[in-house]
């Protein structure tokens, strides 16, 4: 759901093949987008535990990939007097271990001339974190780990780019009090929050 939902349609639409990885979703919302989205296949993993993603990982093993988006992400407000160090471990493992995995270990799959995006975060580029401490630190690293990508894989003409976003009009953003939603779109040049199709025209 969210920017996920908004890149597969967009890719889908633009004549991709796409394997989409949900966690959470519904078996009957996944019906759903399977019927929206053409040549789509659904794996269910949670890519916050490093043993279904290294599962994942074996099951693309013989499939040749245009580009790897490494999207899913999850936000878990914390009190910084009694942080959970749980919490940690976690969402760095989402944001920063699961993309350097699927990365490092799917390689040889990536076409030459392919293409990898990361979805990071204002948060973690310019502010830093409020209540977020491990998502801003985990964002900042995924942006530091775009570039030695870049580095890395440059040399097959495979590029490796962040898209960092601010809020965005989705499931994790409102999960925020309304009044915080009103403050944040009107000291956007805009005046409003993204939606997330604008997203996906990036990616």
């Amino acid at each position: 759901h969210g920017i996920g939902n908004a890149i597969a349609k967009l890719l889908s639409s633009r004549g991709y093949s796409v394997i989409g990885v949900y966690n959470n979703t519904s078996a009957e919302e996944i019906n759903d987008i399977k019927s929206e989205i053409i040549n789509s296949e659904w794996v269910k993993a949670d890519l916050s535990n490093r043993d279904e993603t290294i599962n994942l990982i074996e099951k693309l093993k013989n499939e040749k990939l245009s580009g790897i988006v490494n999207d899913a992400g999850q936000y878990i407000p914390e009190k910084f007097e009694s942080y959970d160090i749980n919490n940690w471990d976690k969402i760095m493992e989402l944001h920063v271990t699961t993309p350097l995995l699927l990365c490092t270990k799917l390689q040889n799959n990536i076409e030459d001339g392919g293409s990898i995006v990361n979805i990071s975060s204002i948060y973690g580029v310019v502010l830093g974190g409020f209540s977020g401490v491990v998502y801003a630190a985990s964002k900042s690293a995924i942006s530091n780990l775009t570039k030695t990508l870049a580095n890395v894989f440059g040399r097959r003409n495979i590029r490796a780019n962040a898209v960092a976003p601010g809020m965005i009009k989705t499931r994790l953003s409102a999960n925020n009090r309304q009044a915080v939603l009103d403050n944040i779109a009107k000291n956007n040049p805009l005046g409003r929050i993204a939606e997330p199709e604008e997203i996906s025209e990036l990616v």
